[in-house]
């Protein structure tokens, strides 16, 4: 395996799909910009790809990090990706990009325009999109699935998540992360980014 890689992704999914109004993304996003407050990173444009079947949604695009809810896949979802920047191991890093992902969802719920966006916290999607680091084999499952599980624990009252992998292997390294903790979302996202500091 390669060194540790700079892009990962994490997924929340919605807890309530059918009320999402991705139109109403778009201002949020750019104010967000305008402010320059609400996430780490430089926030550069907004991406409009809702109306494209299982396109990426409407994104926040960053120098280093993208940002985004997702219409793709089975179910919308709040994801965030790292690009560049991100220091220490995969554990660290993990918990870094999930603990942005949940900043994105809490900031997105708490404003009145996207309050829709709230995500349920009893399961995350990590993929790391280089496939050289991890293929979506089941070998690399059990070589890194581990530290994935161990980063995690916090959002899972401290035990270890079972890790479910999905796609195949033609696809990018995928896995969805049973949770169970009792935080909510912002007090989850302040836990990873203590442990992950």
């Amino acid at each position: 395996m390669s060194d540790v890689p700079a892009r990962i992704t994490a997924r929340f999914f919605l807890a309530a799909p059918d009320a999402a109004d991705p139109g109403s993304l778009i201002p949020v996003f750019h104010d967000w910009i305008r402010r320059g407050d609400v996430v780490d990173g430089l926030l550069i444009d907004v991406a409009d790809y809702h109306h494209v079947p299982d396109g990426p949604g409407v994104l926040l695009i960053g120098h280093e990090w993208d940002r985004a809810v997702a219409f793709d896949g089975d179910r919308p979802a709040v994801v965030s990706v790292s690009k560049r920047g991100l220091e220490g191991d995969l554990a660290t890093r993990v918990q870094a990009v999930v603990a942005d992902a949940l900043h994105v969802a809490a900031s997105l719920a708490d404003d009145p325009a996207t309050g829709w966006a709230e995500v349920a916290l009893d399961e995350v999607e990590i993929g790391i999109p280089d496939r050289l680091f991890a293929p979506n084999t089941p070998e690399s499952l059990a070589a890194i699935g581990g530290e994935i599980a161990a980063a995690l624990a916090p959002l899972n009252d401290g035990a270890t998540p079972a890790l479910e992998q999905h796609g195949d292997t033609r696809r990018p390294f995928r896995v969805r992360v049973s949770l169970s903790g009792s935080l909510g979302v912002r007090d989850a996202a302040d836990a990873l980014r203590a442990v992950a500091a």
